[in-house]
């Protein structure tokens, strides 16, 4: 399972880096869709009973042979009942529809901040050329 998460975490991640650096647009917007669709396969696993019943029959049968094997076990089964495993599954698919709209939502907050972050910074000598016709030099170079 460690290993399972490992790989999906450099997948998450190679997206993020494309998404948040490459210079073309549809590299970016490829790089979004793929993020998407890797979170939403997350949602899936924190949801699949199979996965969370075999958890919990290792931690029962005493499978586990070392302690972190054991600590492993014990956080991944909080993940999959903090993710809703227990809810029927109308709910289940209701609780994974708002995971995957609160990440859209929160993605293109994020955008939209990055954005007038920029647009700021870029305005900043405009800013500072009015400063400078209210304020005195001393004031303005704090600025």
């Amino acid at each position: 399972m460690d290993e399972i998460s490992n790989r999906v975490c450099s997948v998450i991640d190679s997206a993020e880096l494309c998404r948040q650096t490459h210079p073309d647009r549809e590299f970016v917007e490829e790089a979004i869709k793929a993020s998407i669709r890797v979170n939403e396969y997350l949602h899936y696993l924190n949801t699949n009973h199979t996965l969370y019943n075999a958890v919990i029959k290792a931690e029962q049968e005493g499978n586990l042979l070392t302690d972190e094997a054991h600590r492993v076990a014990h956080y991944l089964s909080l993940d999959f009942e903090r993710s809703g495993i227990h809810l029927s599954a109308e709910k289940v698919d209701r609780v994974n529809r708002l995971s995957i709209d609160i990440s859209q939502l929160c993605r293109q907050f994020k955008i939209s901040s990055m954005t007038r972050v920029l647009w700021i910074c870029s305005q900043r000598h405009l800013y500072l050329e009015i400063c400078t016709i209210f304020l005195s030099p001393s004031i303005v170079q704090h600025l």
